[in-house]
C-alpha cells in the first residue's frame, strides 16, 4: 500500500479511533511504543477530537520527522493487516439514538437494544413523550450507522406525521439539482421547504409570502 499522499492529519484522525487495535497489533514493537502511548493517552477537548502532529511530538518526545514517518508506517501496517484472514475488529456493543423533531419540540433518546431496526419510510408510534412532542406518530426519514472501534451507533431520524414518498424523492431531487442547500435543510421546516420548491399547496410558506 502506498499512503505517501495521505496527510499526517488524516492518519492521526484515523489512528486516534483505533487505540485498542494499535496496542493489540503494534504495541509489542519497541519502535512504535512511545508514539502509541502518546496517541492512547491523548484525550479529546471541547474543540478538538484529534491531536495535532505538534502535540504528538510533545507527548512522545520524538522528533517531528520521526513522528510523521512512524505515523505513515503504522497506518500502512494496519491497512495491510486488514487483508489477513486472522485480523478482525470485534464490535460488541450497539447503541440506538433516536432524534425526534416536530413543529412544537424536539428531543433525542438512546436505547441499548432494539429488536427490529426501523427502515426509511416506516411508521413509528412513540407514546412516551407524546405530550411534550404534541404527537406520537412519526416516520423514519434517515438511518445512519457509525462504526467505532468496539461499538456501533445507529442514529435514527424521525419526522412527525406520515411518510410521503413523493416528497421524499422530490426533496432528494431538489438537493441534487441545487434548488435547496444545507442551510435550507437545517433552518427551514417541511412547510417552508415545500413553499420554497413551489409546491402549490404550500405557497404561503414561501419566504416572500410572509
Amino acid at each position: 500500500m502506498d499512503n505517501s499522499s495521505i496527510s499526517s492529519k488524516q492518519i492521526i484522525y484515523n489512528l486516534i479511533r483505533l487505540k485498542k487495535t494499535l496496542i493489540q497489533n503494534l504495541g509489542h514493537e519497541e519502535t512504535y511504543k512511545a508514539l502509541i502511548e502518546a496517541i492512547c493517552t491523548w484525550e479529546p477537548t471541547n474543540d478538538k477530537n484529534s491531536p495535532s502532529l505538534k502535540e504528538l511530538v510533545a507527548l512522545s518526545g520524538l522528533s517531528y520527522d520521526r513522528v510523521r514517518n512512524q505515523l505513515q508506517q503504522m497506518y500502512r501496517k494496519l491497512v495491510d493487516m486488514t487483508e489477513e484472514e486472522h485480523f478482525f475488529f470485534t464490535i460488541a456493543e450497539v447503541e440506538y439514538v433516536f432524534y425526534v423533531d416536530t413543529d412544537k419540540n424536539s428531543l433525542s433518546f438512546r436505547l441499548k437494544s432494539l429488536p427490529v431496526v426501523p427502515r426509511v419510510g416506516e411508521q413509528i408510534s412513540i407514546p412516551f413523550f407524546s405530550a411534550y412532542l404534541d404527537s406520537y406518530d412519526f416516520y423514519v426519514e434517515y438511518v445512519k450507522h457509525d462504526m467505532e472501534e468496539d461499538r456501533q451507533v445507529v442514529s435514527i431520524i424521525l419526522k412527525q406525521g406520515l411518510f410521503n414518498p413523493y416528497w421524499y424523492f422530490r426533496k432528494a431531487q431538489a438537493w441534487e439539482e441545487g434548488e435547496i442547500d444545507y442551510n435550507d435543510l437545517k433552518n427551514l421546516n417541511e412547510y417552508q421547504l415545500k413553499g420554497k420548491l413551489n409546491l402549490k399547496k404550500y405557497s404561503f410558506w414561501r419566504k416572500d409570502s410572509y
